[in-house]
């Protein structure tokens, strides 16, 4: 395991489930920096979080509710984790704007 992406494993003092939290912890930061690093990455945050109904209401009147709140706890993750590591990101990736049909010679 290369040092870099793994800080806590030579920390013997450091307990097992603490130093695998961190690892986890730091992949998760990895994972989400490379992820909004690319349109097609920014462009599936997006629909996720979209998708998932974050912004919308999820009440209607029925036992639907409690699916909808379970489907927009996923969304509401992804966007807590875009704001936890790489909150930069947040504006643009509200506003991203897909690429025009004629930049890809269509």
């Amino acid at each position: 395991m290369s040092e870099d992406l793994y800080p806590f494993d030579g920390n013997p003092d450091l307990k097992k489930q603490e130093r695998q939290e961190k690892i986890a912890s730091h992949e998760d930061r990895a994972d989400i920096e490379f992820l909004l690093s690319t349109d097609s990455g920014m462009r599936f945050v997006r629909n996720l979080i979209i998708d998932s109904g974050v912004f919308d209401e999820t009440f209607v009147g029925s036992s639907k509710v409690y699916f909808n709140q379970g489907v927009r706890s996923v969304g509401l993750r992804m966007l807590r984790k875009v704001k936890m590591y790489a909150p930069e990101k947040i504006h643009e990736l509200i506003v991203f704007k897909e690429p025009k049909p004629d930049q890809f010679g269509e």
